[in-house]
């Protein structure tokens, strides 16, 4: 295409700042006012050009658009913006280090971030190489990798090269290995332990056998704050003492057997615990913990007051029977249970807590409504509700809950914040009396303990909505409720 008919004026200014329209460069305050008026001008030229020249002035006219089009863009804000606001926009591409099912498997990947920011241009590339923070969050799963027979394969140069663009920031690690034992393993293994002064989160999943090459760190671990470790295999070998000299160490996940026989750690300093192994041993030598996640069963437990506990996660196991927890102030209950709602309604009793929030997950069936009501009654001091995937009689629930009889004493009096999510995806109908009830908590009821009773938020998920039930949530909010409404996903 010919630029013969193109403004000679026009090409020679445009050819003035080739060196930010060709490129990504950040136009100075000069180069601005320039393009501006340049851009002016174009536009009219086009105009000008497609009235009076027919298609003449379309072939033109392309010329123009194409100039056009760089002129916008490089007018574009994100090419002024600071390197510390491109930062902290980087920052926001770094994986969550324990989302294993949707982040990426090998974060070394030159088509994942951080690597994928260095090939957009010179100057977005400089910038990612000086962010240390970038490069120091690495993510392996060689396992995952090889099975998934992916061509990418991590190489050991490039875990060095990023282990150099980190600097001296903490790194957050996420290390799987094949089984059986291979020498890439134990070759990516032994780089990341030279660096095990800058640890921060660590979380391995190793053979047992090669988790006895971490001995050779104890007493480096100045700044780990966090430990996930899940071993797999036989172990034949006798405590690994890598870890019970960490003193900024609070933080312990683990899925190994009897982690005090097999995995010392400074147990009294830690301030939450998780995984899989027998809670009731480990609990009486952890008086600082105030969040603890359960995921398995003890083989055997007598009555435990843990004062300190805060935070009560339960997936598995009937802890419940025999923990007491007089601090708890917030308690989620997942599906495989075996326990009852009597059970949790006898636990908050005997453990005298003021509990402030209760979730519910894929319980799929609940006990006869009185004994729901039950726990309804024992929780005065809940301000949170959380059910999720629930096989619940919705009319029975918001009928206990609605709070419709003045001067009749309302169920959780206290509660501000409700989140629902159904079943059924896209097929759950939101049910009128679910609106019941959230349009008789918003009400001020002066009859519910001498004090409002508000509901402030409000979250409902996997739920078709009819327009009228739309208008009913849309009258809520405006009398000030705080509405969330979307489709949640399954795995949460």
């Amino acid at each position: 295409m010919s630029s013969d008919n193109v403004d000679s004026d026009i090409l020679a200014r445009a050819s003035s700042i080739s060196h930010v329209l060709r490129t990504n460069a950040a136009p100075s305050t000069i180069d601005i006012i320039e393009i501006r008026r340049l851009l002016r001008d174009v536009d009219f030229e086009r105009v000008t050009r497609l009235r009076d020249l027919g298609a003449t002035g379309q072939q033109s006219g392309a010329l123009l658009e194409n100039l056009a089009a760089s002129c916008r863009s490089s007018l574009s804000i994100i090419r002024r913006m600071p390197s510390e606001m491109l930062c902290a926009i980087f920052s926001l591409t770094i994986p969550e280090p324990y989302d294993f099912i949707n982040q990426p498997l090998n974060s070394m990947d030159a088509r994942q971030s951080p690597s994928v920011l260095t090939q957009v241009c010179r100057s977005w590339r400089a910038i990612a190489l000086s962010h240390n923070e970038l490069w120091s969050h690495i993510r392996i799963n060689l396992e995952m990798v090889a099975l998934l027979n992916d061509r990418m394969l991590p190489k050991l140069s490039t875990l060095e090269l990023f282990l150099k663009r980190s600097g001296a920031h903490p790194l957050y690690i996420h290390f799987g290995d094949f089984y059986p034992q291979n020498l890439t393993a134990t070759q990516f293994l032994s780089v990341l332990m030279t660096h095990s002064h800058r640890w921060k989160e660590v979380s391995f999943f190793l053979e047992f056998s090669r988790l006895q090459m971490l001995e050779a760190i104890r007493g480096h671990l100045p700044l780990i704050y966090r430990l996930d470790v899940r071993a797999f295999g036989a172990h034949t070998y006798g405590p690994l003492r890598a870890f019970d000299d960490a003193p900024q160490l609070r933080e312990a996940f683990l899925d190994l057997g009897d982690p005090l026989a097999t995995l010392p750690l400074p147990w009294s300093q830690l301030t939450t615990v998780g995984g899989n192994f027998d809670h009731a041993s480990i609990l009486p030598h952890t008086p600082n913990v105030v969040e603890c996640l359960i995921e398995s069963n003890p083989s055997s437990a007598s009555s435990i007051r843990h004062p300190s506990l805060k935070k009560l996660r339960v997936k598995e196991g009937n802890v419940l029977h025999w923990l007491e927890a007089p601090g708890l102030e917030e308690l989620q209950l997942y599906s495989r249970l075996d326990m009852m709602v009597r059970d949790v309604t006898s636990f908050i009793s005997k453990s005298g807590c003021v509990l402030q929030s209760l979730s519910l997950y894929n319980i799929i069936e609940f006990a006869h409504w009185m004994d729901l009501k039950g726990l309804w009654m024992s929780l005065s001091s809940l301000t949170e509700l959380q059910i999720r995937f629930c096989a619940l009689d919705w009319d029975i629930f918001s009928n206990q809950l609605s709070s419709t009889q003045p001067g009749a004493s309302a169920l959780l009096p206290n509660l501000q914040h409700i989140v629902f999510v159904f079943i059924k995806r896209g097929r759950f109908y939101l049910a009128d009396s679910v609106l019941d009830l959230l349009e008789s908590r918003r009400q001020t009821s002066p009859y519910s303990n001498g004090r409002a009773a508000q509901l402030l938020s409000a979250g409902l998920f996997n739920a078709n909505i009819s327009q009228q039930s739309r208008d009913r949530l849309s009258a809520l909010q405006d009398l000030g409720l705080e509405l969330t409404l979307g489709m949640k996903r399954t795995d949460e």
